[in-house]
């Protein structure tokens, strides 16, 4: 069997072979291709050429620092003098080594198991993505948690039924992580959060094409990869883009995993969105975010009516959101230090090395310091609505101010649950007020 070369980019091997670092890293992974032939191959093929095409579209620079921001270990050994270091680095040999310790030799026969590591693979460059510091766990066999996010030991778990959520929790109390097609059956179960980009379908599918056809499993990884990093790459562009919390629930929603989703849920669709970006107390955000428009919307007409009746609810919403905002800004200095540990790792592996594998180290230090300068800003910000208790803002709309910066901050949900839903109760009450005084 002859391996494919993941990286088909001539300019690529030429830059890095002269040395000019940046401009590789500038550099599209694949060079070539028909993105309208794309389109109009045969159903069947379609979406497997497309997933190649966004694989394609990424550039050398930003695949490695999603490669290495959730595997940094990966850095030792490799000077990068040219394509094959990079061809190596991401093989499939190298991916199959590294999960040896679980599949052993039952490896070319077991496609569930297999899934199970292309989820979380899936899962982890997901949450980098959504700023989260993700480190997996030691040992392939490590019970009960598979990635440590900000700190805490999640499982993951991509499967058809919710069998396999239940029998976590009969052993362990880590919180879980699953795919989009269960978001309607683990509604209302505690730590169990929902990726939205994360599909049972689409993993079984990468992972059984590759697993069958032998004489193509140098291509293992496009599948699942290119899968991974572009809808990574769209959650990114939302957590450092500029939208409000209609456009957060809107993102889900056009993703195609949500699309899929929504449209078997048919009228659950806006509440499981919110649990999806939100987790067990995210409900808010489908059932609310209408009325959090339409009260931002007619604040002016209704000020004075709002102020008589509802005042009490409305303080309590502003003091409980100003208390999500607290206990976010608490949990960041952890993130910030995980984040540190991974840019000294990369600066003791290249900082003292010369030619490309130190250009390499100082662009991967780069990106690092720009997202640790970006989060500090949201910590500032989080900082400033608890400071003021959300008192300069209408309550709904400190609301979704709140909801969004933890978002943009790359705060999980489950490090403020408890508050949230206290947050959730308070703005439902506030809205049934609302209505029953016309206001």
């Amino acid at each position: 069997m002859t391996e494919k070369p993941l990286i088909v980019n001539p300019r690529i091997d030429e830059f890095l072979r002269r040395g000019s670092v940046g401009e590789a890293l500038r550099e599209k992974l694949r060079r070539g291709g028909d993105p309208l032939r794309a389109l109009l191959s045969p159903s069947e093929k379609r979406h497997a050429a497309q997933e190649a095409g966004a694989y394609a579209g990424l550039t050398l620079g930003d695949f490695l620092y999603d490669y290495i921001r959730i595997d940094p270990v990966v850095v030792r050994g490799i000077d990068f003098a040219q394509t094959e270091d990079l061809h190596n680095l991401l093989s499939f040999a190298h991916f199959a080594e590294r999960q040896s310790d679980l599949v052993g030799q039952a490896f070319a026969g077991s496609v569930s198991q297999m899934q199970g590591y292309v989820a979380e693979e899936f899962v982890g460059l997901h949450l980098e993505a959504a700023g989260h510091d993700v480190v997996r766990a030691a040992t392939a066999n490590q019970e009960g948690w598979d990635w440590l996010v900000d700190g805490q030991p999640f499982q993951v778990k991509c499967l058809s039924s919710i069998d396999g959520v239940r029998e976590h929790f009969e052993r362990f109390d880590y919180p879980v992580i699953v795919n989009a097609e269960l978001a309607d059956q683990v509604q209302g179960i505690p730590d169990v959060y929902v990726d939205p980009e994360l599909s049972h379908d689409a993993v079984r599918v990468a992972t059984e094409d590759a697993l069958h056809h032998g004489d193509e499993l140098g291509d293992f990884e496009i599948p699942w990869i290119s899968l991974a990093v572009s809808s990574a790459a769209g959650l990114r562009d939302f957590i450092h883009g500029s939208t409000d919390l209609a456009g957060a629930v809107t993102s889900v929603l056009t993703n195609t995993t949500g699309r899929i989703v929504c449209g078997v849920l048919g009228e659950k669709a806006a509440g499981v969105v919110g649990f999806m970006l939100f987790g067990p107390a995210g409900a808010i955000v489908g059932a609310g975010v209408g009325a959090i428009c339409g009260g931002i919307v007619g604040r002016e007409v209704a000020r004075a009516g709002r102020r008589l009746l509802t005042a009490g609810e409305e303080a309590a919403v502003r003091q409980q959101a100003a208390q999500v905002a607290v206990l976010a800004v608490e949990s960041m200095p952890r993130k910030d230090a995980m984040w540190a540990a991974k840019g000294a790792m990369v600066e003791e592996e290249l900082g003292a090395k010369t030619g490309n594998a130190h250009g390499i180290g100082q662009y991967l230090q780069a990106r690092i310091e720009d997202d640790r300068r970006y989060y500090h800003n949201k910590r500032q910000e989080l900082e400033g609505l608890a400071k003021s208790r959300c008192g300069d803002l209408e309550p709904l709309e400190a609301l979704g101010r709140v909801l969004l910066l933890t978002k943009r901050g790359g705060v999980h949900p489950h490090v403020i649950q408890p508050a949230l839903q206290q947050l959730n109760e308070l703005a439902r009450e506030l809205i049934r007020q609302r209505k029953r005084f016309a206001v």
